[in-house]
């Protein structure tokens, strides 16, 4: 350990580098945390082709390596990489649940937890590796807990891809709990009393996660509401390829086409696509003594399609916008960020679109997670 880094760990500062690797791009974002604030210093990505990566596996390792060499040798060479946290995607080899166990007095009481979760499915298949955090406890010696459950084989093997370019993960997240450490970064007082969503919208998988009074609820996957199955519909309609569909998402119109058709396609891809949030809503309602979600933020690759936000806003008659920490008007004042608990940023650095930001949220997420 240097003298600088000595000195840093005896003040409570540290580093923290979050990686978030999806289909089409590595996301690396790296945070400073101080005794009182946290501090973003870079933000950047590197474009992945399409075959590079299929869920958690690595298909084409060299292209991989080259890219996470380019993200982070400088801060290899500095010093300052930190401690490093991995994203993984929720799946179906990664999941969550909140769980109600009675609360053991004494040593026994985690391996209590462990034994009651292990007893549910999907956490009592063989090879599953189980963690958890208790949330609360009420009066009645009960404990909400949040149990995470993933194979064991994916996370090695996960990890691994790291391993062998060198990367040691200090830790692995889930990018759901990621988003949810963005949403608790940037809340207002008002917004951490309500309850409110966060749709994910990937390339090939959307979630929404729940949270209530500032508490992560529960995650679920919400079917036909990737960006894919967007795309899918568009294509349908226009009789087009994936690739010119995608441009008419971020709101590029090719001359030579009726602007009318065009137009009517997304609307009607929009249509079938808050059907698939609408349902997603009315189950979480169903199953929390009919809560209802008071505002709804977007993140994720699709966050950026054109008119989605206002779409989905005037059809399901939620609040809705897309899920920016930068929005907040604390500016670079390290007093007021101290303060607030906001993150402190420069604006005059850093891109703070919501394009942009919509990409790299769930590294960001990553990287809030002080170890």
């Amino acid at each position: 350990m240097s003298i600088s880094s000595l000195i840093a760990s005896i003040k409570g500062e540290s580093i923290t580098t979050g990686i978030d690797v999806g289909h089409h791009a590595i996301k690396v974002a790296r945070i400073e945390h101080a005794r009182h604030f946290k501090k973003l210093l870079s933000l950047d990505y590197k474009k992945l082709d399409a075959n590079v990566k299929s869920n958690y596996e690595i298909k084409n390792p060299e292209v991989f390596k080259e890219a996470l060499d380019e993200l982070l040798d400088r801060y290899r060479q500095e010093g300052t990489l930190g401690d490093v946290v991995v994203g993984m995607n929720w799946a179906n080899s990664v999941l969550a649940d909140k769980m109600k166990i009675k609360k053991v007095i004494g040593t026994e009481n985690e391996a209590n937890i462990i034994t009651e979760a292990s007893k549910r499915s999907p956490f009592d298949e063989p090879g599953v590796v189980l963690d958890y955090e208790i949330i609360s406890t009420n009066d009645a010696n009960e404990q909400d807990v949040l149990v995470v459950a993933a194979k064991e084989a994916v996370l090695n093997s996960w990890m691994g891809n790291f391993a062998i370019n060198g990367v040691t993960p200090h830790a692995l997240d889930i990018n759901v709990f990621a988003l949810t450490n963005v949403f608790l970064s940037s809340a207002s007082e008002e917004e951490l009393e309500k309850t409110v969503a966060i749709l994910n919208i990937g390339a090939k998988r959307a979630q929404i996660v729940f949270i209530r009074k500032g508490s992560y609820i529960y995650t679920r996957d919400v079917q036909n509401a990737s960006v894919s199955d967007f795309l899918s519909v568009i294509c349908r309609r226009l009789g087009m390829e994936e690739e010119e569909a995608g441009k008419i998402l971020c709101g590029e119109i090719k001359d030579g086409y009726p602007r009318e058709l065009y137009l009517n396609s997304l609307e009607i891809a929009a249509e079938e696509y808050s059907v698939a949030v609408e349902l997603a809503l009315k189950y979480y309602s169903s199953t929390e003594n009919q809560d209802q979600v008071e505002k709804l933020f977007l993140t994720g690759g699709g966050a950026s399609i054109s008119g989605l936000v206002e779409f989905l806003e005037n059809k399901l008659e939620i609040k809705t916008s897309v899920l920016n920490p930068f929005t907040s008007a604390w500016g670079s004042s390290e007093a007021k960020m101290a303060e607030h608990k906001k993150l402190l940023f420069d604006p005059s650095v850093f891109n703070t679109s919501d394009e942009f930001v919509n990409m790299m949220t769930t590294a960001l997420g990553l990287a809030l997670r002080k170890l």
